[in-house]
This record gives C-alpha cells, sequence and structure tokens, in this order.
C-alpha cells in the first residue's frame, strides 16, 4: 500500500476520526487510516502536523 506524507493543520478530533485542513481542502481522516507525526501528548488546535496516510485516502478527500 503506498502511501502520502501531508502537513495538515489540526483543527480537532473525535475518538474515530481528525478534522484537517491544507487550507484549501477540509475534512475527516479516520484514525484507523492515519499515522500522525507529533511530539506533543495532546494535539492542539491550529498547529500543522506531519500525517501519512494511503494514497487512495488522499485523492479521496482531495488532498492531492
Amino acid at each position: 500500500m503506498s502511501t502520502v506524507e501531508l502537513d495538515l493543520e489540526f483543527i480537532r478530533q473525535t475518538s474515530e476520526a481528525y478534522l484537517v485542513t491544507d487550507g484549501d481542502v477540509k475534512d475527516w481522516l479516520p484514525k484507523s487510516e492515519t499515522d500522525v507525526d507529533f511530539s506533543d501528548i495532546l494535539l492542539e488546535d491550529g498547529q500543522v502536523y506531519l500525517f501519512t496516510i494511503p494514497e487512495w485516502l488522499a485523492e479521496n478527500k482531495g488532498f492531492v
């Protein structure tokens, strides 16, 4: 499975997904399909983090 790395702004999360934006696209990414690189214990609203997601999901959501 091919993945992509995206710098996305974190907006908020639920137990199941992250709401993120790249400045143009704003959408939910399921946590089960997402790896996020962060050094903080908790993600902070408005901060940009490196998200690794499957290429098919990035295309489906319009991030690539």
